[in-house]
């Protein structure tokens, strides 16, 4: 498999990106770009997350599952398509996973994953 993993300047370059310049008309898309903005924030400071605490807070999921599930996309299944979704869960997963991409990730650190945003939701 392949080693594509992130640096933490390439993790929050894209949490930066998906933070958007101008905020969005659409409240669900403002509270993403919000979340976007203060994951960026908060990996320039403090780096990738490493308590289930610190996972949680900075876990994009709990803005994205209704949708996602809403819209069929099974974002609890590694290889899905989870089109219009698909850059937020994969920033969610380089976080929580301190860069390793989400196709990258064995069967059981995906499901590590998976249980930890189930915990995020829950909080």
């Amino acid at each position: 498999m392949k080693n594509n993993m992130r640096t933490l300047e390439n993790v929050i370059a894209e949490a930066r990106f998906l933070a958007g310049s101008t905020p969005a008309e659409d409240h669900v898309a403002r509270a993403r770009q919000e979340r976007a903005r203060m994951i960026a924030d908060t990996l320039a400071t403090s780096g990738f997350p490493v308590s289930d605490t610190g996972k949680a807070r900075l876990s994009l999921v709990p803005l994205l599952f209704q949708e996602a599930n809403y819209d069929d996309l099974g974002w609890t299944r590694q290889h899905e398509n989870l089109r219009q979704l698909s850059r937020f869960f994969e920033l969610d997963h380089l976080v929580q996973c301190a860069g390793k991409p989400r196709a990258e990730a064995s069967a059981a650190a995906f499901a590590a994953y998976v249980e930890g945003a189930f915990r995020a939701i829950r909080m």
